[in-house]
């Protein structure tokens, strides 16, 4: 009888390993970097769906292009996760930033990137990952909307 207890919660133990990690629903939203760095405004959307878009704006003399970027996310930890959609599905960048529309910027000044992203989820912010693997207190998000 006790074997067959032992054998039982062995087996629920490993069942629960395999379980994907639910996504905490505070990452979701807008968020924006604190202060701005290299001329970089940076803006992060965290969607329910598991995707994520990166938009810089950056300021150049004269004019303003923008690095635009979407992938899957997920939480590794205490990391918000940002990898590359490659299952072959195509995007229009009028329907994931129509902000660009409306600010009619010149689609010759939005370059899309392939990028991953690793943040670190701290003290109600997002940090950029430091050299060291620890949060970059000079490169903080905040989140701007739910």
């Amino acid at each position: 009888m006790m074997r067959c207890f032992l054998l039982f919660v062995i087996v629920i133990t490993l069942a629960s390993c395999g379980e994907p990690q639910q996504k905490p629903k505070d990452v979701i939203g807008v968020w924006q970097n604190v202060a701005i760095w290299d001329n970089n405004r940076i803006t992060l959307t965290v969607r329910d769906d598991s995707t994520m878009l990166f938009k810089a704006e950056k300021s150049f003399c004269p004019g303003t292009k923008f690095f635009v970027a979407i992938g899957q996310w997920h939480i590794d930890h205490d990391t918000l996760v940002m990898k590359p959609i490659t299952d072959g599905r195509k995007f229009e960048i009028d329907d994931l930033f129509p902000e660009l529309i409306q600010m009619r910027v010149d689609s010759s000044n939005v370059f899309a990137l392939d990028i991953e992203a690793k943040l670190i989820i701290a003290d109600s912010s997002l940090y950029d990952l430091s050299p060291e693997h620890k949060p970059n207190t000079e490169h903080r998000y905040h989140r701007i909307s739910k």
